[in-house]
């Protein structure tokens, strides 16, 4: 049975599949070649620092942050690394958990000051919280970092460490270690927060309507005080925040035992069993959609020419995500129907 494209999209809501949720947007990265970059007046000899953002990310080593002063991987056994100006370097940090295992919403952060204005302490912080482990760095001879020209956000560091894969919002820079307190704060009123004493860079990364791809004429915004707007490279997405509505970013996180309560609330959201039959319907509709725009476009030479750089950057985005991911997938389906709109087709799950 032909269903009109409406139809369509109206039982895919109410079945649950699209999440509608008030919450702002974020950019979506594709792990194959999105990524951003920045450049502006950066402060030479910076003695401290702090790198934060709120991630969604798969179970996929990507890095987070690369200049030429620090490094931020979402990884497991490599996190937090530093090079100072007279070229010696840190080493890891290492997470103390996997944070790739979890696929929900987290906040990151990283901190450091060297000794003579702080203690010399590299620090890694989860949702506000600082984990146990961290790591003596002086910052070398001049207890200095190496002199800070550009930013890369999500782009590959190596083969074992690729483009990052999932949203990111609220990424920020800033020419201090923030405190503890702060750290949290930032956390708990997820974005809404003053602090911006040494703010280099602030992307917020929700400046555009949700759909919105970003380009090289299309920059992520800085909000800090100076502009340093980023390049984007790809085509990074806006989307919304909150894909899996159980799941958004917290409004207000509260206390640091209301922050445990609610962290424990949503790993028990994250086991409903009804997430399983949302996950398998996707995934169904996706590959349905996948196989049927495959077979017209064999039918129609001429068309695949077309559109063959689009289809095979999905198909190859579908082939990596394999249908585990709900929110993934739900947006591999999103751009396979984006694009049989903007080709003037009308399958419409013909073969269902």
């Amino acid at each position: 049975m032909k269903l009109h494209r409406k139809f369509q999209l109206m039982l895919m809501f109410s079945m649950g599949l699209f999440s509608i949720h008030p919450a702002t947007a974020a950019m979506l990265f594709d792990g194959v070649d999105d990524y951003l970059s920045a450049k502006g007046k950066i402060p030479a000899g910076l003695e401290s620092m702090t790198i934060c953002v709120w991630i969604k990310g798969l179970h996929h080593n990507a890095n987070l942050f690369r200049s030429e002063a620090f490094l931020l991987h979402f990884d497991c056994p490599y996190a937090f690394y530093l090079m100072a100006s007279d070229g010696s370097n840190s080493g890891y940090l290492k997470w103390d958990t996997d944070v790739t295992c979890n696929q929900e919403w987290q906040h990151l952060a990283a901190t450091w000051s060297n000794p003579v204005i702080g203690d010399g302490k590299m620090r890694l912080y989860i949702n506000g919280k600082k984990q146990k482990k961290d790591l003596s760095f002086t910052g070398g001879k001049d207890k200095q970092l190496a002199s800070l020209r550009s930013l890369l956000i999500g782009r590959k560091f190596n083969e074992g460490i690729q483009f990052h894969q999932g949203l990111l919002e609220d990424a920020r820079f800033y020419a201090r270690a923030l405190s503890n307190s702060e750290i949290l704060a930032i956390y708990a009123m997820s974005g809404s927060d003053q602090i911006t004493n040494g703010l280099l860079w602030q992307f917020k990364l929700n400046e555009s309507p949700p759909g919105t791809r970003a380009d090289e004429n299309q920059p992520a915004l800085d909000s800090s005080a100076n502009a340093n707007h980023a390049i984007a490279h790809g085509d990074p997405i806006y989307r919304l925040s909150a894909l899996n509505s159980e799941n958004p970013p917290p409004s207000h996180a509260g206390s640091a035992a209301e922050i445990e309560d609610n962290e424990a609330r949503k790993a028990k959201f994250a086991n409903i069993a009804g997430n399983l039959k949302k996950i398998h319907a996707v995934n169904s509709l996706c590959k349905a959609k996948k196989e049927e725009l495959t077979n017209w476009f064999k039918a129609h030479p001429h068309e695949e020419a077309k559109w063959s750089d689009r289809f095979g950057k999905l198909n190859k985005l579908y082939d990596m995500q394999a249908g585990n991911v709900y929110y993934r997938t739900e947006d591999i389906l999103r751009q396979y129907l984006d694009l049989e709109a903007e080709a003037g087709l009308e399958l419409l799950f013909e073969n269902q």
